[in-house]
Formats: structure tokens, C-alpha cells, sequence
């Protein structure tokens, strides 16, 4: 075929670019396109897919008709995890994600000592997996438990709806903060409550059950 083209079939993520390069023959034009993206610190959790659609004039190659074909690949960006930069250190990306360095180095048991990073690349923890065992669940509430800033929580889950309830089994990427957060939860404070009453009436203790 003639000279070909890529384009986005739905929005690229942002900061994402299209890179062309020319990989044509004298008789025959072609085109290589690479889409390039450097997810920042805010795209933990997302996911979604990304379509591309290639056309060309025809005519070029052995006089075939114009072509035209669409791709969709699945983009994903883990969650809770960094990938470390050249000479990176811990306090750089405690800072980025905002948190102090030593809730940061607490995360990543595999690093022996703060200011030692093996190589660039590498990948760091950046908070704990939490999922959803409720319905009811609010994402502030959960903040508020772990004792989070709602801002931290949001940039830390690139597909979370702060106005929503969690779905059952919803994953979040949380960073506990034990001076601020919740000494209990709700569902562990009525299990004790219910197990009192259950001894003074001699029942069975209650067990909580997520719902």
C-alpha cells in the first residue's frame, strides 16, 4: 500500500505522543508508528483501553486498493508501584507522592537502607492494597481510616470515583498512617459490642460478616 498513518481511535492517555518513522522501501512507502508514554505518579490504577486506527492512500505497492484497520490494546498501569529514575532516592519520591521517606521505606522491606537504591528501574511500594469487602464502603471513609488525606488517595488510584460507593472486592492503593489513622474499625467494634451481649445472654458469639 501507499504511505501509511496511525491515529487514536479513542483518547490517548494524557501526555501520551504518536512517534512515526519511515520503514519503506523505493517501491513501496511504509510507516512505523510507536506510541510513547511515561505514566506520572497520579496513573497508578489506570486501565483502559486505547485504539489506534492505520489508513493509507493505496496505489503505492503494486497498485492495492486503500486500506484502513483498527487495533485496541488494553492499557494498564499497576497499582501501588514506582518504577525508580536514574539516581533517584527515597526522599525524592516520598516527596512526589506525599508522604515522608520513612512511611515510604516501611513499605519496601527488601531495601536495607534508605540512601541505597540498587539500580534505576527498579521498582518500590509506594502504599499497601486495600480491597473493598462492602458495598458501602466510601472512599473518605477509608482515608479517614487509614489515616490518609482524601487528595492522597485519589492520586494514588487514577480510576477511583471519590462521589461513589466501592464496589465489592475494589482494590485501592492506601498508605496507613498509624499516629492519625483509626484504632478500630467499625465492623470490629460492633463484633466486640455484639459479643458482649451475646456472653450476658449465654448465645454464641457473633462473628462480623463483610456484606
Amino acid at each position: 500500500g501507499g504511505r501509511g498513518g496511525g491515529g487514536g481511535g479513542t483518547q490517548l492517555p494524557p501526555g501520551a505522543r504518536l512517534v512515526a518513522q519511515d520503514v519503506g522501501t523505493a517501491t513501496c512507502a511504509r510507516s512505523l508508528v510507536h506510541m510513547l508514554w511515561r505514566p506520572s505518579a497520579k496513573h497508578g490504577g489506570f486501565n483502559r483501553d486505547v485504539c489506534f486506527v492505520a489508513t493509507d492512500t493505496g496505489g503505492g505497492c503494486r497498485g492495492m486498493a486503500p486500506k484502513r484497520t483498527e487495533h485496541c490494546v488494553r492499557v494498564s498501569v499497576a497499582r501501588c508501584r514506582y518504577a525508580l529514575q536514574v539516581d533517584e532516592q527515597l526522599q525524592d519520591v516520598a516527596e512526589r507522592f506525599g508522604m515522608d521517606w520513612m512511611r515510604l521505606w516501611s513499605l519496601n522491606l527488601a531495601l536495607h537502607h534508605p540512601d541505597f537504591i540498587v539500580h534505576a528501574g527498579q521498582q518500590i511500594a509506594v502504599g499497601h492494597l486495600y480491597r473493598s469487602v462492602s458495598r458501602h464502603e466510601m472512599p473518605a471513609a477509608v482515608a479517614k481510616r487509614m489515616g490518609m488525606s482524601e487528595d492522597l488517595l485519589r492520586d494514588l488510584n487514577n480510576d477511583l470515583d471519590h462521589t461513589a460507593p466501592l464496589r465489592l472486592g475494589q482494590e485501592l492503593c492506601v498508605v496507613p498512617d498509624s499516629c492519625r489513622g483509626d484504632a478500630r474499625s467499625a465492623l470490629s467494634s460492633a463484633g466486640f459490642a455484639a459479643n458482649v451481649a451475646a456472653a450476658a445472654s449465654d448465645q454464641n458469639p457473633v462473628v462480623p460478616r463483610g456484606t
